[in-house]
Parts: structure tokens; C-alpha cells; sequence
């Protein structure tokens, strides 16, 4: 693939405005799943981390590790870095720290752009292992709506330019995360591992890197929304969705982990899915609901995605080194694409 073409169309405004109504497939279910919707599959799946959905689309975890310090020589000066490359670094790290909706949403063209190249690097390892995969064919597009998290990360402004929550089709999404039948798990495991650090180390550095403080970035995440200054939006936010038609049982339904504030109105989400006879009725709740949600949880969005640019800025200035770290980790990567 040409590297730096892929890397610069990824930015997050240009990735933003190729998404639009006609985009999205239509919602096809295969059957109830009672205990786990599969809406809760795309919307209130808790965020481990943008480095940590990277990963596991790689089918591939790394804990544990210290943050490397790296070579290569001193991090380059502001004046240094050219357009290509502070476009790239400024998606990565809204990739693994996201402090609002859009940036997690840029931050998903990162992460399609890494998949694109680790794919094609560890592919042949992998088959002559006899782990034969296909390339990674996903289109941008696809890839950044099947993506979304709107139990912590809402993209209000993407959820009205489609016009539905996160869209699916039918399926676990395949596209994202590989099935390996249980016997072989663990020789495929060692497989990637070792075929990463031979033959994709900077992807393999800068996960050892981002993925430890990117978990850290995450807690932080957790503890602002789950703040008083944030749960004080939770009765507008309940009356809203009351006035738009939401039973009061759904409404006040509340919640832990990553969907504190807003798990009321998955609940009722989950609830008509799993009552509508078709894809086609799914889909048009969507179009109904999806508008309610906006309008209701936009005040409390704003609280929330205020809170999370500050402490951002703070946690960049009290891990500054290691963002540096990351940076040039991530612009190593780009220059080693156009090699």
C-alpha cells in the first residue's frame, strides 16, 4: 500500500466526512441473544483502551511491559516535523488517549491505518506457521463505524451525520477480530507474538510503549465520569429521555463500568431491538432514537469531554517523556513505511 498516501487521508476531518447516511448497511440480526444483546456488542462494549482495541484486532495483548525509553537518536524539535508527520502523531495519540467523541472516532483511522500495516508485515510469517489470513481488506469507512463507543466515547456529531447508533451487520464483527478454533489458540498466540517481534517491531514498540499508559489514561477516563460533576447532568439527562417517550424504567436505569450515565438508555435500545420482528424496523428505531440521544446526552457530553481535555493536557505534561516516546515511535513507523 502507498504508506504515506493511506497515513495523510486518515486524518480525522477528512475521515469524519466520508461518513455519511449512505454508508451504513442495513441492521441484520441473526437471532436474540437474551443475555448478551448484540447492540451491548457495538454499544456498550467498555473501551479497554484505544491501544488495547488496537491490539486485540491483532489478536494480541501486551500487558505488563515498562514504557521503553527507545533509540534512535534526540526527538526532533516542533519546527522539525513535517505536515505528514504531526498528522499521524496527532491521530495516534487521539488513539490511545481520546478525551472526546471525535477524537476516539480519529483516532479509529490510526488504528484501521496500523492494522493495514501489520497485517501485510506478519502476514507471510504467519502462513508459514499455518496460519494462513486473508489481507486486511476492510474499507476505512466501514471499519470507523463498526468501530464506535458511545457508552464512553459518543461521537454526537457523527451519530447525526448517520443518522443511527453504531451500525452492525448481523454478525460478531468478523472484519475486527479473527476466529481461531479453540485447539489451535495457543499455537497461534506464540505464532503472532513471535512474527510481530520479527517481522513488525515498530508496531511491536510502539504497543510496549502506548498500551501500559494508554491503561492508566483510561482509569482517568473512568474516574471523571464517574464524577459527581458529571453524574449531576444524570436527572436532565433522565427527564430528557421521559419527555421523548423513554418508559421511566428504562430512563432511570442506571449503571457501572464505562456506561454509568447513559446505560438507561441502552437498556431501552436493547429492549426494542430485541422486540422488533426485522432488520428493517431495528434500523428505523435507530433513526428515531439515535436523535433523542443526541439532544439528551449532549449537556452532559460537554461536562464530560471538558473534564477530559484538562486532565489530558495534564497527563501529557506529567508523562512527557513518555509521549515523547511514543511520538517518535509512531513517526519511526511512518518513515519505515515509505522505506
Amino acid at each position: 500500500m502507498s504508506s504515506l498516501e493511506s497515513l495523510i487521508h486518515s486524518a480525522a476531518e477528512a475521515a469524519a466526512a466520508e461518513i455519511g447516511p449512505a454508508d451504513i448497511p442495513p441492521l441484520r440480526l441473526t437471532g436474540a441473544d437474551t443475555a448478551t444483546p448484540r447492540s451491548r456488542h457495538w454499544w456498550l462494549t467498555p473501551l479497554a483502551a484505544a491501544a488495547s482495541v488496537a491490539a486485540v484486532l491483532a489478536g494480541l495483548i501486551f500487558v505488563g511491559h515498562a514504557p521503553v525509553t527507545g533509540h534512535g537518536g534526540a526527538w526532533p524539535g516542533s519546527a522539525a516535523l513535517s505536515r505528514a508527520q504531526a498528522r499521524l502523531t496527532k491521530l495516534a495519540l487521539d488513539s490511545y488517549f481520546p478525551a472526546t467523541g471525535a477524537q476516539y472516532t480519529a483516532g479509529l483511522a490510526f488504528v484501521w491505518t496500523r492494522q493495514k500495516i501489520l497485517a501485510r508485515d506478519i502476514g507471510p510469517c504467519l502462513a508459514a506457521a499455518g496460519f494462513q489470513r486473508p489481507p486486511f481488506s476492510v474499507p476505512k469507512r466501514k471499519f470507523i463505524l463498526h468501530s464506535g463507543v458511545n457508552s464512553q466515547f459518543p461521537d454526537l456529531a457523527q451519530r447525526l451525520r448517520t443518522g443511527v447508533m453504531t451500525p452492525g451487520d448481523g454478525n460478531r464483527p468478523g472484519h475486527l477480530i479473527p476466529v481461531i478454533p479453540k485447539a489451535q489458540r495457543r499455537a497461534h498466540t506464540a505464532a503472532m507474538r513471535r512474527c510481530v517481534v520479527q517481522d513488525a517491531r515498530p508496531i511491536w514498540r510502539l504497543d510496549k510503549a502506548a498500551t501500559p499508559l494508554a491503561a492508566i489514561w483510561l482509569k482517568k477516563v473512568t474516574g471523571i465520569q464517574s464524577s459527581p460533576q458529571v453524574q449531576a447532568a444524570r436527572p436532565a439527562f433522565v427527564s430528557c429521555l421521559e419527555a421523548a417517550g423513554v418508559p421511566s424504567r428504562y430512563a432511570k436505569r442506571g449503571g457501572v463500568g464505562s456506561s454509568p450515565l447513559f446505560a438507561g438508555f441502552f437498556a431501552w435500545m436493547d429492549r426494542l431491538e430485541q422486540a422488533s420482528p426485522g432488520p428493517g424496523q431495528v434500523a428505523g428505531e435507530q433513526r428515531i432514537w439515535t436523535p433523542v440521544f443526541v439532544t439528551c446526552a449532549r449537556p452532559a457530553v460537554a461536562t464530560m469531554e471538558r473534564l477530559q481535555l484538562t486532565e489530558r493536557l495534564a497527563f501529557f505534561r506529567q508523562h512527557a517523556g513518555q509521549i515523547r516516546t511514543i511520538r517518535r515511535l509512531v513517526i519511526d513507523l511512518l518513515a519505515r513505511q515509505q522505506t
